[in-house]
């Protein structure tokens, strides 16, 4: 058994960056503090009241970058820089927000409004130079060589989105499955000695890739699976025995009554709240859209939504009139020709969605779930991958796990990974995270340079300055290297 290197990604790692983010978040408002003339440590009791509201605000700080905006779970890639700062720049406006109404609930809280937005700035500053040097320096020391493994189709893939993504690892080799179950896991053996993570495909054969997790866990390797649907499902199971043999007690992926009323209870709360505080707004785009082409206002179209129940989804028309008059049922993809400049706008604020709260209230609807297909579609896909079906025993969402973390250009299959986890482990803490999320996607539209997961697999090879070689000993082996 080989001995591990120091794990850059560990909570140890997690917590010292978090600490110095702390400190700066403290410093950032003593330097305001400092040079408006506010800071008074005359007389113990003013230096305790300054310290006690100054660590409160970091506190608070430190809640909602954390918990909320999940700072420190975003996974390590060449762009964490741009990735991380809109993520700061909303905790600390929320943070800001939040503490002018401090005062009303604590008497005598030292601090004045001034304060507060001066030291938004000061801070985003301290922070976005630290995070700047600290992902420079990390992507310096820690790249990690990595093998891929698995049917030919979905190791390209797989490797398609790697590089895309641009994650601080180099891919090193590519494996791809063949009938030749000994001579291969040799080979196999020998070049995961060779880097440091090890990532599997979905359709890898299940009596290796069992060999692989073996071999794997044996030499401390990170290895990375893409989840079959079972894999999922017992995400939470529960240990249980039959006589005295350990066991894995899994329910159904349906939601419990009481989960179900609990959903409903805050769907209604949050869907009232919101028709009330964007009516102002959706008025005002109704003018728009009429105004753009004196076409009709809403989009309606027939969806699916839980145990295929048909309803009404309606939307602000982004699409121009006649959109699918000649094409019939077509996907919307990123650059659709048929959506209107200002139909674009809307979609990437979202706007367009906002009417869903009235699909919510008559209970079509839920506020976070997978996102209602059309039934074409939906057929489609289970011909394709019969475990869709599976997403459909919950109501559909106006936002869900796949559009929080996920692309736009997303495939299906991807999506629904997303959707059955958030089945699988469903909770209100978890939707209101995914709402948190959501707002943060809205601000973080990811662009790649005028190419996309849609993209030939030779052509990202391309993008990235990288060619294949394959082996003449070993068939199944493909070397990746630089030009």
């Amino acid at each position: 058994m080989k001995t591990k290197s120091f794990n850059w990604e560990s909570k140890l790692v997690q917590t010292i960056e978090l600490a110095i983010d702390v400190a700066l978040a403290f410093l950032g408002m003593v330097t305001v503090l400092y040079f408006r003339g506010e800071i008074d440590v005359t007389t113990i009791e003013s230096t305790f009241d300054f310290f006690r509201d100054l660590i409160l605000t970091n506190l608070l700080q430190l809640f909602l970058i954390v918990t909320f905006f999940r700072v420190y779970k975003t996974s390590i890639t060449k762009n964490s820089f741009r990735k991380v700062m809109p993520r700061i720049f909303l905790a600390l406006l929320m943070t800001e927000i939040t503490l002018v109404f401090l005062p009303f609930i604590i008497s005598g809280f030292t601090f004045s409004k001034l304060t507060f937005f001066y030291s938004f700035f000061i801070q985003l500053i301290y922070l976005g130079i630290f995070k700047y040097i600290f992902y420079y320096i990390y992507k310096r020391v820690n790249i990690k060589n990595v093998i891929l493994i698995g049917d030919k189709e979905g190791v390209q893939l797989l490797a398609t989105k790697l590089l895309l993504s641009n994650s601080y690892i180099k891919i090193k080799y590519l494996i791809y499955e063949s009938d030749s179950e000994s001579d291969q896991l040799i080979t196999i053996y020998k070049y995961i000695d060779k880097v440091e993570m090890v990532y599997m495909t979905p359709k890898l054969n299940e009596e290796k890739k069992n060999s692989i997790i073996q071999y794997c866990i044996g030499q401390n390797k990170k290895f990375f699976l893409i989840p079959k649907i079972y894999e999922i499902a017992i995400k939470n199971a529960r240990i249980t025995q039959i006589g005295d043999v350990l066991a894995y007690e899994v329910d159904g992926l349906e939601m419990s009554f009481e989960n179900r009323l609990a959903k409903r209870t805050l769907d209604i709360f949050i869907s009232l709240i919101g028709v009330v505080l964007t009516a102002p707004i959706m008025i005002v785009f109704a003018m728009l859209i009429y105004r753009q082409d004196k076409g009709p206002i809403f989009f309606k179209q027939e969806r699916l939504t839980i145990h295929n129940r048909k309803f009404t989804l309606i939307k602000f028309r982004t699409m121009i009139v006649t959109a699918e008059e000649n094409t019939g049922p077509v996907l919307a993809s990123e650059n659709d020709p048929r959506i209107t400049k200002f139909g674009n706008i809307m979609r990437k604020l979202r706007i367009d969605e906002l009417p869903q709260f009235f699909n919510i209230l008559k209970g079509d609807m839920s506020i976070v779930g997978p996102r209602p297909e059309r039934q074409f579609f939906v057929e489609q896909f289970i011909k394709e991958n019969p475990d869709y079906k599976y997403r459909m025993v919950v109501k559909a969402g106006a936002t869900g796990l796949a559009q929080a973390l996920g692309k736009y250009n997303t495939n299906f299959e991807d999506k629904l990974r997303f959707d059955l986890y958030y089945i699988r482990n469903y909770s209100m803490f978890q939707d209101f995270l995914i709402l948190l999320d959501t707002i943060r996607a809205i601000f973080d539209r990811k662009s790649t340079e005028g190419i996309d997961e849609s993209s030939d697999f030779e052509e990202v090879l391309k993008f990235n300055n990288l060619f294949l070689l394959e082996s003449s000993e070993e068939p199944s082996l493909v070397r990746i290297f630089e030009k």
